[in-house]
């Protein structure tokens, strides 16, 4: 919040704003305005959902600043700001974190603490003293300030007790100043979402309080590779992951594929999923579709609710009723996110740092391990998949050979089973009940050569990818033996020695996973 205010100072200060915030401009200033404004409820004026803080001191930045003149008593039209309205929109602006903090305590009944008058230091005694300040209540001492604006107004309040309806009274009577939007922002965001952002050319920083991110701008959005590696955290976090019922060779298999996806903090916001995240890339969706993201906020508010009250929750984000183990939506201040325009804002830094923050996280690292390696409930074991009536938990069975398909199955999810079936075909070896490690592993060799030039968009880097994998079977991380590979720490095999999934699996459950987005 300070630095948009400063921001706005400084140019008060120096004497440009006719020249940066003006009908016209485009630049890093205007962006700051658009930010203030829409936090102060004037996105509809701002066209918000559509725009967003652009940069570009058009129509749409005219109107907002028209209206909030209005509403604070100012003459203007709104195509330049004057030093008048830069230091209202200060005042008004740096009131923002108070005012919500106030109706936040009126709504959820936690007016009495949040304002108590025999103890001079209380946060909450500084925040009703703006208020009414603000209001033109001059009273050195705020309680007698209180007692003036409840008599007046005509609301209870006994000077001693601060009480609900005392509390949105105050809250409703600076309202009239700010846009109609106001009261939709997130109670617990405060100004810039407690974040400060800065440009940089191509570079964009996120901070908070204590963490800070660095993203790279792309076409309307941003991104970041990460740097938490899917190795370094199983190396050293594999308790964390027993918990979650996954067996050494489940870890295993993780490693030998974690090179070749993204690491746990990975963010892109520029294409046409508008967010997408960690390590298989989980996205929301292009357009009206459902996306993968949702279904891993599901399991983390399932398995880790806290954590995901602290990343999400928090900022109005939950998972909505229409999402399942595979595809969902997630709303947004209870509104279902399944639009572009819904979907739209998720483009912005501040929700780009949130999930990158998220993924600092060892709850949610540990949980987006356990999600990546439950993709094999989509196909490994579906009847959808058999080959002459064997199911791919049939046929590869390997820890090598699972971390192979598992490769290119998020890279290419229709084109496992047809590449195996080929391989089948050109091997003579139809009935794997019969196989040994010698015949899998032909098999397995057949379907490296078929992968990399199948289908009308072969799988990418499939012969690097590969050989990624096969440098941990010749480390020894990985077996390449028949019937090496168990998914789950406490599943037992099945009579024929075939890895099974987990007792409570059920087919039905887990829907066929789409080419990513």
């Amino acid at each position: 919040m300070a630095s948009l205010t400063q921001n706005l100072q400084n140019l008060l200060q120096n004497k440009e704003l006719d020249q940066q915030l003006a009908s016209g401009a485009k630049n890093p200033h205007v962006k700051s305005l658009q930010q203030m404004l829409f936090e102060m409820g004037f996105g509809k004026e701002l066209n918000w959902d559509q725009s967003g803080a652009d940069g570009d001191f058009g129509k749409s930045t005219t109107q907002a600043l028209k209206v909030f003149a209005q509403r604070n008593g100012i003459q203007s039209d709104g195509a330049v700001v004057t030093p008048e309205l830069a230091n209202k929109i200060i005042e008004r602006y740096s009131l923002v974190p108070h005012l919500k903090a106030l109706l936040r305590a009126a709504r959820f009944g936690l007016a009495a603490q949040f304002y108590q008058p025999a103890l001079a230091d209380h946060p909450g005694n500084r925040s009703v003293a703006l208020c009414l300040f603000a209001l033109g209540f001059m009273q050195t001492d705020e309680n007698e300030a209180l007692i003036e604006f409840a008599r007046l107004e005509n609301l209870p309040y006994d000077g001693q007790t601060f009480n609900p309806v005392l509390g949105k009274g105050l809250f409703d009577c600076l309202l009239y100043y700010y846009g109609d939007d106001f009261v939709k922002i997130s109670l617990y965001e405060k100004a810039s979402g407690g974040l400060t952002i800065t440009e940089d050319g191509k570079i964009v920083k996120v901070a908070s309080e204590i963490q800070q991110a660095q993203f790279k701008k792309y076409k309307k959005g941003i991104f970041t590779v990460g740097n938490q590696l899917i190795a370094n955290f199983i190396e050293t976090k594999r308790d964390l992951l027993q918990e979650l019922d996954l067996s050494q060779s489940s870890l295993n298999v993780m490693l030998a594929v974690s090179e070749n996806e993204g690491n746990l903090d990975a963010i892109n916001t520029w294409d046409n999923s508008f967010m997408t995240f960690g390590i298989f890339q989980w996205t929301l969706g292009s357009d009206s579709a459902s996306g993968e993201l949702p279904a891993l906020l599901k399991k983390i508010k399932e398995k880790e609710p806290q954590a995901f009250a602290d990343y999400f929750a928090l900022f109005g984000i939950d998972v909505h009723a229409a999402t399942d183990n595979t595809y969902g939506f997630i709303s947004y201040k209870d509104a279902k996110v399944n639009t572009s325009a819904a979907k739209d804002r998720f483009r912005f830094p501040i929700w780009g740092f949130r999930f990158w923050s998220a993924g600092q996280d060892d709850r949610i690292k540990a949980i987006q391990i356990e999600h990546a390696m439950s993709r094999l409930k989509n196909f490994y074991w579906h009847n959808k998949f058999n080959i002459n009536s064997f199911m791919l938990s049939q046929i590869i069975t390997s820890e090598y050979g699972v971390g192979l398909i598992l490769d290119n199955h998020v890279n290419r999810p229709g084109y496992v089973q047809p590449c195996i079936k080929e391989a089948m075909r050109r091997t003579g070896l139809n009935n794997p009940a019969a196989w040994t490690t010698a015949e899998e592993r032909k098999v397995i060799d057949a379907y490296l050569n078929i992968r990399e030039t199948f289908g009308n968009s072969p799988m990418t880097d499939a012969a690097k990818r590969a050989r990624v994998t096969k440098n941990y079977l010749n480390r020894g991380i990985i077996s390449d033996q028949r019937n090496s590979f168990r998914y789950s720490a406490t599943s037992e095999r099945s009579l024929n020695n075939f890895p099974v999934p987990p007792s409570d699996y059920r087919e039905e459950d887990y829907a066929e996973i789409r080419h990513h987005e």
